[in-house]
């Protein structure tokens, strides 16, 4: 199994100098601190309040994540953010088979349903394309992982998988998409670590380590 890292996000040197800051108070690398700011920024904190160690007000998290986000948009290499759903549902999880192939991703075909995200409120995108692909509507519960995805074969587009744990909250299953995409076909509830079975390209290790968790309650 190929291993891949959370994403490390590149931001402008005055905001490197406060992420390094909160590095060398708290002993953690970029990648990790990065990660806690997403995830505390989509559970609505009114502070990062990660074991107390953090304290960052979402004003700032959301000047943080936009900057980023209008920095990327002007550099010559494009960034594509894509949120993933792992929908957990009476200890199985739900796939999608795609319809056609993906200009990125070489031969990908079974995945986790979810699109690319056009703004930074990725839990509302996130929502309404799992609506679109399988007929739930969801709960997005908390990010999982993040990272670049190295079965990209285009080398002019970065593509920034985010991977969070959905629960259903409504609805009836069935598969379906935007026509403008690429919409699922088929879906199919698995055991979580059998999704390597269908996958046909790399799973990120966070991301089969979470699953495991799922799968055998450690």
């Amino acid at each position: 199994m190929r291993k891949s890292k959370i994403v490390s996000i590149t931001l402008h040197p005055d905001i490197l100098i406060q992420i390094d800051d909160l590095k060398s108070q708290n002993k953690q690398n970029r990648s990790e601190i990065i990660k806690n700011i997403i995830n505390a920024y989509f559970k609505g904190q009114k502070t990062l309040d990660i074991s107390d160690r953090y304290k960052i007000r979402p004003q700032s998290l959301s000047q943080l994540l936009k900057m980023y986000y209008n920095l990327s948009s002007k550099q010559k290499q494009k960034n594509h953010i894509i949120g993933l759903g792992i929908i957990i549902n009476k200890g199985k999880v739900l796939i999608g088979k795609r319809k056609g192939l993906d200009p990125y991703v070489k031969h990908l075909s079974w995945v986790f349903p979810g699109g690319m995200m056009h703004s930074l409120n990725f839990e509302k995108e996130l929502i309404i394309y799992i609506k679109h692909e399988t007929g739930f509507t969801v709960k997005v519960e908390k990010i999982v992982h993040a990272r670049i995805h190295p079965d990209n074969i285009n080398d002019k587009v970065k593509i920034i998988a985010l991977y969070f744990h959905c629960s259903i909250v409504s609805g009836k299953q069935k598969a379906g998409g935007y026509k403008k995409f690429v919409p699922l076909i088929k879906l199919k509830w698995v055991q979580p670590t059998a999704v390597v079975r269908y996958f046909t390209t790399s799973t990120a290790d966070e991301v089969m380590n979470f699953l495991k968790r799922i799968e055998f309650g450690i």
